[in-house]
């Protein structure tokens, strides 16, 4: 007497979704059309503006309207830290969930 057990892998969505959200932002990488970055780039000034009062990652996506998170790091918060025109309020502590940025005066 034999008997078979399969058992489901409850983790093959996350592994396929893995795949393709790699998939997808290569995809988007090599094809990236320059006519978004004005809307990055307007999008970056308000971000500026609105956080001429510390705001915390939250509310910053929620004021522009993007709810993804890693593209939001990617295209708003990432570039803007790099180019100094942003900081963080916890610098040695960057995933804090107190962190909070603000605009760099000049």
């Amino acid at each position: 007497m034999d008997f078979r057990v399969i058992l489901k892998n409850v983790n093959y969505h996350l592994s396929v979704s893995a795949t393709h959200d790699a998939t997808h932002d290569a995809t988007h990488d090599a094809t990236h059309d320059t006519s978004n970055d004005t809307s990055i780039n307007a999008k970056q000034k308000r971000l500026l503006e609105f956080c001429s009062q510390a705001k915390n990652r939250n509310e910053m996506q929620a004021y522009i309207g993007i709810s993804n998170r890693s593209h939001f790091s990617k295209f708003y918060l990432k570039p803007l830290l790099a180019s100094g025109k942003l900081r963080m309020t916890i610098p040695n502590k960057p995933k804090s969930k107190n962190q909070k940025y603000i605009t760099v005066s000049v």
